[in-house]
């Protein structure tokens, strides 16, 4: 059931991203109604889609229904913020996008072939906890440095921003 509920879930996680950034971006403008118009909207799509089938199939059309109310949001919150604020200007940040797709291929690639050579090894038998704990470690840590590492390779700006911002604050600019 678990892994209904994730899968179900998983569809939205694009939306979200864009829905947070959008929500950010109407209260700095200081537009904070149509945000909450469209959640009352999203709300009403949830019970649309979960009252008729929460009965019948049960909490994988609850999952369901939440991943239409948070991706719907989104998309209206997009619609919404073009029609108030004007183009987003998506063609300027198609070069970052393919970085960071850049990256991500790049760490799964890497994560992939950790996790074969790890699979060769019977200290990381996923058959035992301390198996799976080191190999979520070993996996998370590669994943990480890896991406990052691309990333600081391929010169996103907002990843130079982030690292002098922080050295900053550590007094070391």
């Amino acid at each position: 059931m678990t892994a209904v509920a994730l899968q179900n879930y998983a569809y939205q996680l694009p939306f979200l991203v864009i829905d947070q950034l959008l929500m950010f971006a109407f209260y700095a403008r200081k537009n904070t109604i149509v945000p909450v118009i469209v959640g009352f909207v999203g709300y009403g799509l949830y019970a649309v889609v979960a009252l008729p089938f929460y009965q019948t199939i049960g909490m994988p059309a609850l999952a369901f229904a939440n991943t239409m109310q948070n991706s719907m949001h989104a998309i209206i919150l997009l619609i919404a913020f073009y029609k108030f604020f004007g183009s987003l200007n998506l063609l300027k940040i198609l070069p970052t996008l393919f970085k960071i797709i850049l990256s991500a291929i790049m760490m799964a690639l890497a994560i992939w072939g950790t996790l074969f050579l790890m699979s060769l090894s019977p200290m990381f038998s996923l058959v035992t906890f301390n198996g799976q704990f080191l190999t979520v470690l070993v996996a998370g840590i590669v994943a990480t440095v890896t991406y990052f590492g691309s990333i600081l390779l391929l010169r996103v700006e907002e990843i130079a921003l982030l690292k002098q911002a922080i050295l900053a604050k550590l007094g070391r600019k």
